[in-house]
């Protein structure tokens, strides 16, 4: 940088001498270091992970085909680095899933724990096949959370089901964050 000069006098510490725009490009990235995590979760008010919520597990009650009254449990880890706390999560449920009342699950259908299995409040939305839920209280960064589907209606023919899951920071304009596919797979019985 060809502004910027410095001079050492003998018995003493470096003197730095800057111009004018040296102390701005100076006083720029100061403000960048201590705010770029700021920076990285909200852009023009959409806000976002710094990093990304992960899908620990998915798992049912019972995998066989035809059964009726499933639990369906997708665990899904905030990192303590995230940045956001987790403001809900949507679950696309794939085609043959049903609830044991041959509808998509609804509020009443689901229950939502965190690490303690104390119940997290949450309002629910239901479009297409996504079920969008927004937790009343936002999930703090370094918790763990459990979401229970129940009466599920496995369906009736045996194979491999996923459940998009996607993971939305709190904030008025979330970005949406995929985190994969929860995986079921349920067994047709053989009959003789």
């Amino acid at each position: 940088m060809r502004n910027l000069a410095m001079s050492i006098t003998p018995g003493s510490h470096a003197v730095k001498t800057f111009s004018g725009r040296a102390i701005g490009v100076l006083c720029f990235s100061i403000a960048v270091s201590l705010t770029s995590s700021a920076w990285a979760l909200q852009v023009r008010g959409t806000t976002y992970f710094e990093q990304v919520p992960v899908l620990t597990n998915a798992y049912t009650s019972n995998f066989s085909a035809t059964y009726s009254y499933a639990t369906y449990f997708f665990e899904v880890a905030i990192p303590q680095n995230s940045g956001e706390p987790l403001g809900g999560l949507a679950i696309t449920i794939p085609l043959g899933i049903k609830t044991a009342a041959y509808t998509l699950p609804n509020a009443g259908n689901i229950k939502v724990t965190d690490n303690t299995g104390q119940p997290i409040a949450f309002q629910m939305a239901l479009q297409e096949r996504t079920v969008q839920l927004t937790f009343s209280q936002p999930v703090a960064p370094g918790q763990k959370i459990t979401v229970q589907f129940y009466p599920m209606s496995n369906p009736h023919m045996g194979g491999i089901f996923q459940f998009g899951i996607s993971a939305l920071p709190a904030g008025s304009e979330p970005h949406a964050q995929f985190l994969g596919f929860g995986q079921l797979t349920f067994y047709q019985s053989a009959r003789g």
